[in-house]
C-alpha cells in the first residue's frame, strides 16, 4: 500500500514536472520568436531612418544646387543691366 502510494505520487511529481518543463520549453520559444520579431522590427525601422536622412540629404543638396543656380542668374542678369546702363552713358557722353 506505502509502496502504491509513494509509486502514485512520484508518478505525479513526474507529470507535473514534465508538464512544467513544457510550459517553459513554450515560454522560451514565444521569447525567441519575440526577439527575433523584434530585432526584425529594429532592422526595418534602422532602414526607414536611413532611407529618409538619405531622402532629406538628396532634397538638400537639390535645393543648395537650385539656389546657388538663381544666385549666378541673378548675378548675370545684374551684370546684363550694368553693361546696359554702361553703354548708353557712354552713347549719351559721344
Amino acid at each position: 500500500m506505502v509502496m502504491e502510494e509513494r509509486s502514485e505520487h512520484e508518478q505525479h511529481v513526474k507529470q507535473e514536472i514534465q508538464a512544467l518543463l513544457l510550459k517553459l520549453f513554450k515560454t522560451e520559444r514565444l521569447h525567441q520568436t519575440q526577439i527575433t520579431q523584434l530585432l526584425q522590427t529594429t532592422d526595418s525601422m534602422e532602414e526607414e531612418r536611413n532611407r529618409r536622412l538619405q531622402q532629406h540629404e538628396r532634397k538638400t543638396s537639390d535645393k543648395i544646387q537650385r539656389e546657388v543656380y538663381e544666385e549666378k542668374k541673378y548675378e548675370e542678369e545684374k551684370n546684363i543691366i550694368k553693361e546696359g546702363m554702361n553703354r548708353q552713358e557712354l552713347q549719351g557722353v559721344t
